[in-house]
Parts: structure tokens; sequence; C-alpha cells
């Protein structure tokens, strides 16, 4: 056998060594520190408010006739919402009386009327040539409806009542808000009467707007003669809020004979879509030994 072919047997053998080696040193997922530092930024909104900085705990955000809706709900529970009219090619958009785009901003542990950027707005004097200034605006740094992201920043300021109570929402950003699928009511209302479970009947499941005081009532009938009803004024409400029973928001359970009413409870708004006139809620109340619990309702509402 030669040198040449001694030599390169001996290049093999170590090749083959090696490779065996390699088998046997398998990666596993974990067993070494990824040098990039993970995404922390998605999802989330913040602004200062007049009290302090405001952080947004969760949010909730969808689309529905290119009207985006989202809102975010703080640690103390308030909330931030902000509603605009989509228009194709379009990222920066002003807030006007006149206009379907609005700021919104609600804390019902310490003011049970919200403030609103657009209501009560009373335009500034200008000097002749100049524009009026809005209530606010938002600007989209990214709109993608088709990966259903968005990013931008927002400023206005709200008022309850007229100019002289304004409240400014400043230095708002949102990053990679995530909109979620937009459902359609689901025509329904249930809960626990004295422990038995209360299924309304579809058909006669209903929900009232009174244009007059923007007054809800949801109601809802089983077990062939009994009912349920809760009713609130909506003129300020937005998703998020906590909604406790008083002289004005209350609810009733009808026996069969007779209406049991109460004012000792409370009606939680997840979701209200006033472009699609869609109201969520869960309700609890109760009176005199009567309780009516774990309440549900998911429906449409009709103007009347």
């Amino acid at each position: 056998m030669t040198r040449f072919v001694k030599s390169l047997l001996l290049v093999l053998s170590v090749g083959l060594i090696f490779l065996s080696s390699c088998k046997k040193e398998e990666l596993k997922d974990g067993e070494y520190e990824n040098p990039t530092p993970p995404v922390n930024n998605i999802g989330k909104m913040s602004c200062f408010t007049k009290a302090s900085k405001w952080e947004a705990k969760t949010y909730y955000a969808t689309v529905f006739n290119n009207m985006l809706t989202f809102y975010g709900v703080g640690e103390k529970d308030d909330t931030i919402e902000i509603n605009v009219l989509l228009n194709e090619n379009e990222t920066y958009y002003e807030f006007y009386k006149t206009g379907l785009n609005y700021g919104a901003y609600t804390n019902r542990t310490v003011d049970t009327i919200g403030y609103n950027s657009t209501k009560y707005f009373v335009a500034t004097t200008t000097e002749p040539g100049n524009p009026i200034p809005p209530a606010g605006n938002i600007n989209f740094s990214d709109l993608d409806i088709t990966n259903k992201l968005v990013s931008g920043t927002f400023a206005f300021r709200v008022s309850k009542e007229n100019v002289n109570n304004q409240y400014p929402i400043t230095e708002g950003r949102f990053v990679n808000l995530k909109i979620s699928p937009y459902t359609l009511a689901e025509n329904k209302m249930t809960a626990k009467v004295n422990d038995v479970d209360a299924v309304c009947t579809t058909s006669t499941v209903t929900a009232l707007r009174s244009l007059a005081d923007k007054r809800i009532t949801i109601s809802g009938g089983f077990d062939t003669n009994k009912a349920l009803f809760i009713t609130f004024i909506a003129d300020t409400i937005s998703a998020g809020d906590t909604l406790n029973m008083n002289q004005s928001t209350y609810g009733v359970y009808y026996d069969g004979s007779q209406n049991i009413i109460s004012h000792n409870g409370k009606i939680i708004i997840n979701a209200f879509d006033t472009i699609a006139k869609i109201i969520k809620v869960n309700f609890n109340y109760s009176y005199n030994g009567t309780t009516v619990e774990n309440g549900v309702a998911d429906v449409e509402y009709l103007d009347n």
C-alpha cells in the first residue's frame, strides 16, 4: 500500500469519526440563548391625561364598514376610545363636531359622565384666513387592515358640558394593536334566577334605544310567562365601563305575576358598537331574596 493511499484512508477515517460525533451532539431548542431580543411592544396603548400618565392594561380594536373603533382600559378602569371613519390612502384625521371621528375618555369610578372630544366642541376663534383648530387628531404610522395591525399617535381635548370643562389627552401612542374579527350579535339573553337557568327564547330577546334620552332597554322572555329586563342610559357609555345600579340603572325580573325591580347590582359593558348597533353586557342584580346572576346579553339594538 502506497503512502498516498495510506494518507487518504487516514483522512477518510477521521472524517467518518467527526461525522459520527456530530450526530451524537444534536442541538435542542432552548439550549442556547437567542441573541435577538424578544419583541415586547405588541399591543401597547398609552398617553398622558390631565391627572397622570395612562397605559392600557387591555385593549380592543375592530373595523366595520370602514369605521375603525379601538379603546384601551387603564389600571383604574378608565377608558380611552377612538373612532375613525377610514378613507382610502389617508393616514391623518382631525376631530370636528360635524364629523364621525372622535375621541372619548370615561372614568366611572370618579365621574359617571364621560368626556367626548366633539359632542361639546366649541370652535376656537381664530384670525381671518386661519383654519379653526380641531378638537383633536389621530395620525397612523401603520394602517395595515389586511394584516390587522394599526399603530400611530393621537391627541385630543375632551369635555362633558362645554369648552370651560375640558380634559386634555396628550402624547397618545398605540403600537401594533391587533384588529379583532368583527362578529355579529348572537341575539341572546341568559342568567341564573334563584340558581335556576333562565335561557330567554331568541324570538323574545329585544334591545331598544330611545332617541329621546339614549336609554337602552334589553329584555327577554323564558318559561312561557317569565321575563328579564335591564335598562340604563347609554349616552356616554363605552366598552369597559361598569354601571352600578341606581334609580336610572336597574334590573327587572317578571316572575309571571309581578315585576321585581332591583336597584342593587351592576351592568358591565363588554362591547358597544354604535355603527353596527350591537351591545354586549354582563349583569347581576338582586332584591328581597330574589337573585339574578351570571347574566349575559348579546344583542343588536334598534332606535325608537
